[in-house]
């Protein structure tokens, strides 16, 4: 059983960010916008099939996972084809994962998977073994007891545990190691079939993600294409996906019985909708219980890569001084990142100005930025800007008064 927390968690927030940029994020970052008022153009979108959500095996039933802020957000990604090379550029929202990861010795775009499993984030890197242990060596990350075919590698100063199997890494996170260990294991339980899996135990979760199967992105609970067509919903989930000439975005939504709007309220619907007026061509398909709305995007309307940057993965360390008032971030291990494009927030509560827009050059192993709060209570983020429209959550600083030590040693 995972330890329960009454703190609300990161990928809480990471959710309220990811819904205040669904416009940008979803679409790809487009590179053009239509004239207000534009008609939507209904038409038959041919999205390329989904896989069987292999990621079932991952996500633990309700019973394992009381934190109840989380059991709406799995969600899967993978990194390695997204469609990069055919579009040249990826949904903004399929790098959200990286706040709870850290460097492995692969960069995230070389991931075959990632899932956020509601409790974890589960994560299939191209390297293995050595590779993985090097990239530990970085930093102030040690080895302590191993849990089943998993060694657990585990810091106190941002409390993380990591869970390293033969093919899969297991992140966790939490208010204390001993927290963010119980998550790494209810994932490792979960996988082998020593505890249930929510599809077992949720009717509903099951007809969903069975419906939804796996894309390149898939996400469940929060994203909807409008608030007018989702009232008295059971869950819904936005997938994403691409061939050579097109991006899709498919949103499936599940309907209690008797209960399923019709063709015209769904278009109704959608008709104030940013998304569907940018789209090529809108699907509405229903199939009851069921609504599936599916845009496809051109080639064409996709921002190129160097405007639209994915985040980077960074083993972060932290070291508070509760004496001089200060926090200072290092960065131990992963990749460098411009420091025009990070941030720390909130801006209000710091003393003198954001250190990362003082510097120029790049942010990379080895280097570290102090503040001051203002506030010892304050739990502080760094993000990292993808576009002009679109910013996410890549670490979360644990407060002074949780982490900090007289004299900062």
């Amino acid at each position: 059983m995972v330890e329960n927390t009454n703190r609300p968690s990161r990928r809480h927030f990471l959710r309220t960010v990811a819904a205040g940029t669904v416009a940008a994020a979803t679409s790809g970052c487009l590179s053009t916008l239509p004239p207000l008022g534009q008609q939507v153009r209904y038409g038959n979108v041919d999205v390329p099939p989904a896989r069987d959500p292999e990621y079932n095996r991952w996500i633990p039933a309700e019973s394992e996972t009381p934190d109840t802020l989380d059991l709406d957000i799995p969600l899967y990604v993978t990194p390695d084809s997204i469609g990069r090379s055919e579009l040249g550029t990826v949904p903004s929202l399929a790098s959200v994962p990286v706040s709870d990861m850290d460097y492995v010795g692969s960069k995230y775009e070389e991931f075959e998977y990632v899932l956020d499993n509601g409790v974890a984030t589960i994560g299939k890197p191209n390297v293995r073994g050595e590779t993985i242990r090097e990239a530990f060596d970085q930093t102030t990350y040690e080895r302590t007891e191993d849990y089943g075919d998993f060694s657990i590698y585990a810091r106190e100063d941002v409390p993380r545990a990591i869970g390293v199997g033969d093919k899969t890494v297991v992140f966790g996170s939490g208010d204390t190691v001993s927290v963010a260990r119980s998550k790494v294991e209810v994932s490792i339980d979960t996988v082998a079939g020593r505890i249930p899996r929510r599809e077992q135990s949720d009717n509903d979760f099951a007809t969903l993600s069975a419906r939804t199967g796996a894309r390149p992105l898939t996400i469940y609970g929060f994203l909807t294409p409008s608030e007018r067509i989702t009232e008295n919903t059971i869950g819904s989930s936005m997938s994403y996906t691409y061939d050579e000439t097109s991006g899709y975005f498919v949103y499936e939504i599940l309907y209690p019985e008797d209960k399923t709007p019709t063709v015209d309220e769904i278009k109704r619907g959608l008709e104030e909708t940013r998304r569907a007026r940018e789209s090529y061509f809108t699907d509405v398909t229903i199939e009851d219980p069921f609504v599936t709305v599916a845009f496809q995007i051109p080639e064409s309307e996709f921002e190129p890569p160097e405007r639209n940057p994915e985040a980077p993965v960074i083993t972060w360390g932290v070291e508070f001084d509760t004496g001089a008032g200060t926090v200072t971030v290092r960065h131990e291990a992963g990749e460098s990142v411009d420091y025009g494009r990070l941030g720390l927030e909130p801006t209000d509560s710091l003393t003198g100005s954001d250190p990362f827009r003082d510097r120029t050059g790049r942010f990379g192993p080895g280097d570290e930025i102090t503040f001051r709060p203002t506030n010892e209570e304050e739990t502080y983020r760094i993000h990292f800007e993808q576009s002009e429209t679109a910013m996410q959550s890549i670490f979360e600083i644990p407060s002074l008064n949780d982490g900090g030590t007289d004299g900062g040693a």
